[in-house]
């Protein structure tokens, strides 16, 4: 329809071109140098339309012309752009399949693009880290600060991780130290710096950086409470030379960290290795009376007080309100094979047994056994009672049901 339009408005154009020439066609005189050249005005018209058309031609074949290098500096960088994507996406499929050395080449291949070579490089640092080429990771790394320097930051943090992982400890802490002055409340600097007190084993100066790890939000909440809890239980089991040194590190934990039942059953048990026991029973019952749990019930009856029957008494006490718990119950146990109470023993050894055996009861069946005068089942017992822990199953089960029938 467009073209159409043209055609139209040509034709009537050359229609009123040809009226008014035809009445007048008119002359056109130019002199130069003497000379004169006359012609009708319609010829000069066409003249004029060719010698435009023609500078027009030769105007746009001379920028062509001129354009070429551009044109082919913009098809170079178009295919660097490409064979640098194409590196790179096969080097990341290469170092998912584990060939890390055509990952390499492929990364280096694409380095030498010029496109974004920072990028490149940092993944053929990553690839050089997995085949422990510590000198190689080095180079690239330096490489990528060399194209990018502005990225410098991340560079270090993963120089960083690198070090770290390949137990470069002391390099390690040296850039950390470097990158916390400048970087200040940085999320990834944070976690560097908790996973490197992790590896030397400072979990006091740890557990001290755990409120900065969570109001930064450097791990998932619930990482956070195994972590402290983690680094409690390890100031706790450290070697503490005498058990004012435990009790001293016991009172700088915070309050809410001591309520935590893992926590405390690591300390019962440590004052349980330096035989402060009626202090680690104090504690036990004291929490039991406050909130019950079952797992400090049955901490319970490993402290060994003198005499047993104090803690029996209380054990049946609290029997009366948690008579079906099951650690309760071989807390009692225990306690009346050390108070020597045998047929209470055999009676709460019964209920036990109805859930199976275990090592720990062969161990107290055989106890009381060897306390009646049956040697010969009590030593039968502990073969049990040994096989069970070795092979996670009874090999002769006749000697417990044997016993369990006298029982």
């Amino acid at each position: 329809m467009r073209l159409l339009g043209i055609a139209l408005f040509a034709v009537s154009l050359a229609v009123m071109a040809g009226y008014f020439i035809s009445e007048d066609p008119g002359f056109v005189v130019i002199g130069y140098g003497g000379k004169v050249v006359r012609m009708t005005f319609a010829l000069f018209i066409l003249i004029a339309i060719l010698l435009t058309a023609l500078l027009y031609v030769l105007s746009r074949l001379f920028a062509g012309i001129f354009g070429i290098k551009r044109r082919w500096g913009q098809w170079l960088k178009v295919r660097g752009l490409r064979r640098a994507h194409h590196s790179l996406a096969r080097g990341i499929l290469a170092s998912a399949k584990g060939d890390f050395p055509g990952a390499e080449r492929l990364f280096r291949r694409g380095a030498k693009e010029g496109v974004q070579p920072e990028a490149h490089y940092l993944a053929a640092a990553n690839v050089a880290q997995e085949m422990n080429a510590s000198a190689r990771r080095d180079k690239y790394l330096q490489l990528a600060h060399d194209a990018e320097p502005s990225v410098g930051v991340a560079l270090d943090i993963k120089r960083a991780e690198c070090l770290l992982e390949s137990d470069e400890l002391d390099r390690a802490e040296t850039l950390i130290n470097s990158l916390e002055k400048t970087e200040v409340g940085n999320a990834s600097i944070l976690e560097l710096r908790a996973k490197l007190l992790g590896r030397v084993g400072d979990m006091r100066t740890l557990l001290d950086l755990i409120p900065d790890l969570r109001r930064n939000r450097v791990v998932p909440f619930d990482e956070i409470d195994l972590l402290e809890r983690n680094c409690v239980i390890a100031i706790i089991d450290d070697k503490h030379g005498s058990v004012d040194a435990l009790r001293d590190a016991w009172g700088e934990l915070p309050r809410p960290i001591r309520q935590l039942t893992p926590v405390l059953v690591r300390y019962v048990r440590r004052l349980c290795a330096f035989e402060v026991f009626d202090e680690a029973e104090a504690l036990v019952r004291s929490r039991l009376e406050s909130i019950w749990d079952s797992s400090l019930a049955g901490l319970y009856g490993e402290i060994d007080c003198d005499p047993p029957t104090r803690q029996l008494s209380q054990a049946d006490t609290w029997a009366i309100s948690h008579k079906d718990d099951p650690d309760l119950l071989l807390t009692r146990a225990r306690l009346t094979v050390r108070a020597g109470l045998w047929v209470q023993a055999e009676d709460h050894l019964k209920c036990l047994l109805k859930n199976g055996p275990t090592p720990l009861l062969y161990h107290l069946q055989a106890n009381v056994a060897e306390a009646v005068g049956e040697g010969e089942i009590a030593a039968d017992l502990r073969k049990d009672g040994l096989a069970l822990a070795t092979n996670g199953n009874s090999v002769a089960t006749g000697t417990s049901a044997k016993r369990t029938a006298i029982i």
